[in-house]
């Protein structure tokens, strides 16, 4: 029998006895002459009869079983690190998950993700005063001297003639409030 194929090595029906058999979806057979098919192992899948080997799940797909003729997708917020693989990990800290099978995604700027967040397809926006130092965050930080928190997650520098002398500001001090003014030379 060819690659794919198999003859049963003892059978009551003599026509069964010297006639090759196609191997089933879910099982594959690597080499001519055999008398059984090798069933798919997790994390691959053998879609369709005759099949030589068992095809490999791409990254993010799954199948923890044997004799699989498909992949399964991971969930939301959950990935695999290879291709081939026989389950999926949730998402880390400063990740979320899109849809179904896309992976991870890193939170943007001024959103984070702690370490142990129950939703794994959203981020939490910062409060306002506060930031992010990067994508992909765990925890927010306060806008910084000379920042003010001018929308939720966002810091922007104070403008001319303001200032801020306060970490995790909403706003910024008139230089003439505090009695700070500007030196005029004539």
């Amino acid at each position: 029998c060819e690659i794919g194929r198999y003859r049963e090595e003892k059978s009551s029906n003599a026509s069964a006895a010297t006639a090759c058999i196609n191997c089933p979806s879910g099982w594959h057979q690597t080499s001519k002459g055999q008398t059984s098919c090798l069933p798919c192992t997790p994390g691959r899948f053998g879609q369709g009869a005759r099949q030589s080997l068992c095809k490999v799940c791409p990254r993010n797909f799954f199948t923890e079983d044997v004799l699989q003729t498909k992949c399964q997708s991971c969930k939301t917020g959950e990935y695999t690190i290879n291709q081939g693989a026989a389950s999926c990990i949730t998402c880390g800290a400063g990740k979320f998950g899109e849809s179904f099978g896309t992976g991870c995604t890193n939170c943007p700027a001024g959103w984070f993700r702690a370490d142990g967040h129950y939703e794994k397809d959203t981020c939490v926006q910062c409060k306002l005063g506060e930031t992010t130092e990067f994508k992909g965050s765990t925890t927010c930080s306060k806008c910084g001297i000379g920042e003010y928190g001018n929308t939720p997650g966002n810091c922007t520098s104070c403008s001319g003639n303001t200032y801020q002398s306060d970490k995790g500001s909403t706003n910024c001090n008139d230089c003439t409030t505090k009695g700070i003014g500007y030196i005029h030379n004539e």
